[in-house]
């Protein structure tokens, strides 16, 4: 009782100094001392600090803890407390992995790979009180590994899980990790969001300086939190702090897009589904009450979800040739996707180079946005909108969000996945080339990567139009894909492109 007592006091006050984190008069030396014959006691004392030197971002004493209660650990046999030390010993190694010499990385790796297994196990029989951990366990393998996607899929499963069963630590463990995960890829944005939820779930922990911990190490993404989530008291009680998400008038439009995507999509599996989520959360974010999400494959543009007021039409499965519909300006999104420049027609009767489109000239829509959905600089498809009841709907409060959350959607692992169609099995090495490409092609291949149209492409390289369209042909033919963002997916796996 006193093991947890101290650890739960010196969580509260974030102290990490082992002299202090002692039991009434006794240091720590003297307390290993009066229970050495109580392995139990010592194994639970030496777990304790491993808890308190992880949270305080103390890793190698972390380490250091998790391999002095090693040898003791059959004295805690089939207590919930060895799930605990397997956790927060994975999560120490994985910490502390970059800075370990090779030697020490191999052994770890090892400890690392039986954890794993035994935490799997675990999650198979009762997943209620282990899959969370043992995802989170995952997530973290995966990104040292460097397989981002997984990482990132396995983050938001473990946070989610956690949430659903009550483990409040756990969740804002979760998402500080991803939010760390994401900021060390340049993503501040999603990182903010997570740590924004690391707070909350904190905070509710009881972990109030954890939180000022945080705000002062991550102060550029957490300036706008509110003070008093660094000022609140541990209560058991104590209601979750408000969330942006459910404020009608979002301060940060960028980040309540950004919200909304991740944890609206990070629940879904369905590639249908996920669209049209996607197209409701960019209607929400506008104000539109009508919307198309036109993907572009083989070439061709194709509407792949459509929504009106709340009604989502079902004539986008199969997804539909743009032109064969006639309930949006085609002109317009063939514009966008063409040149990759966003378009807003916030008044009918100022429609510049639209202004002879027929359909604009008899839809009752009073304003309209257009914006190209690019991953990177590889241009998917379009995002058209519409607002039937104002002019001047599109403003540039709305905006904001607005574009952000195009240009950040590709970022979503789950449509990430849906919309690369990755033809390597998980796992394996890609499959070889079946025929090298030309010198040409890998031009043609390089400036498809830096997000050139076919037209740019010819002019670059001073060819007809065809010739791209053939070299294009080609290129798919020998790295077995069919669309853009599959090839310049399938080189950077074979690493053809050189500027990579």
């Amino acid at each position: 009782l006193l093991n947890y007592q101290r650890l739960i006091a010196n969580l509260i006050e974030m102290a990490a100094d082992e002299a202090v984190f002692h039991h009434d008069g006794y240091g720590a030396d003297n307390f290993e001392k009066q229970v050495t014959g109580e392995p139990a006691t010592l194994t639970v004392y030496h777990i304790s600090k491993l808890q308190l030197y992880y949270h305080t971002g103390h890793y190698p004493q972390a380490l250091a803890s998790a391999e002095q209660a090693r040898p003791h650990i059959p004295a805690i046999k089939g207590h919930l407390l060895s799930a605990a030390y397997i956790f927060y010993y994975s999560l120490a190694i994985t910490a502390a992995y970059g800075e370990l010499p090779v030697k020490q990385q191999r052994k770890y790796r090892k400890v690392l790979k039986m954890n794993l297994w035994q935490m799997r196990k675990w999650a198979s029989s009762c997943p209620e009180n282990f899959l969370h951990k043992c995802q989170l366990m995952e997530a973290e393998t995966a990104r040292l590994d460097g397989r981002d996607s997984e990482a990132m899929t396995l983050y938001d499963q473990a946070m989610q899980a956690a949430r659903a069963q009550g483990y409040l630590q756990n969740e804002a463990i979760a998402g500080e990790l991803a939010a760390i995960f994401h900021l060390h890829k340049g993503r501040d944005k999603m990182a903010q969001v997570y740590l924004t939820d690391a707070c909350h779930g904190y905070t509710r922990w009881g972990l109030a300086a954890k939180v000022r911990q945080l705000k002062n190490r991550y102060a550029h993404l957490l300036a706008g939190l509110p003070v008093e989530e660094t000022q609140l008291e541990m209560k058991v009680n104590k209601p979750r702090p408000r969330d942006p998400e459910d404020s009608g008038s979002p301060g940060d439009p960028e980040l309540y897009a950004l919200r909304k995507v991740m944890r609206k999509l990070a629940e879904e599996t369905d590639p249908e589904v996920l669209l049209h989520s996607f197209l409701q959360i960019a209607m929400e974010n506008a104000g539109a009450d009508k919307g198309y999400l036109i993907l572009e494959k083989d070439e061709k543009l194709l509407i792949e979800a459509a929504q009106e007021g709340h009604i989502h039409h079902a004539a986008t499965a199969p997804p539909l040739p743009l032109g064969k519909s006639v309930h949006l300006s085609r002109s317009m999104v063939r514009y966008v996707a063409r040149t990759l420049e966003p378009v807003v027609i916030n008044d009918p009767e100022q429609a510049g180079i639209f202004a002879r489109d027929p359909y604009i000239a008899v839809a009752r829509a009073k304003s309209f946005v257009c914006l190209p959905l690019l991953f990177g600089k590889i241009p998917l498809g379009v995002l058209y909108l519409e607002n039937s009841r104002l002019t001047g709907a599109f403003t540039p409060e709305r905006m904001a969000g607005l574009q952000f959350l195009s240009r950040q959607i590709a970022y979503i692992q789950k449509l990430q996945i849906y919309l690369t169609e990755e033809n390597c099995v998980k796992g394996e090495a890609p499959p070889a080339l079946i025929e090298p490409l030309t010198e040409r092609e890998r031009e043609v291949l390089s400036l498809i990567a830096g997000g050139m149209s076919n037209p740019e492409i010819a002019r670059r390289l001073q060819l007809t139009l065809n010739t791209v369209k053939s070299h294009i042909w080609h290129i798919y033919g020998k790295l077995q894909v069919n669309r853009r963002v599959q090839a310049v997916t399938r080189a950077r796996e074979l690493k053809l492109l050189e500027n990579e």
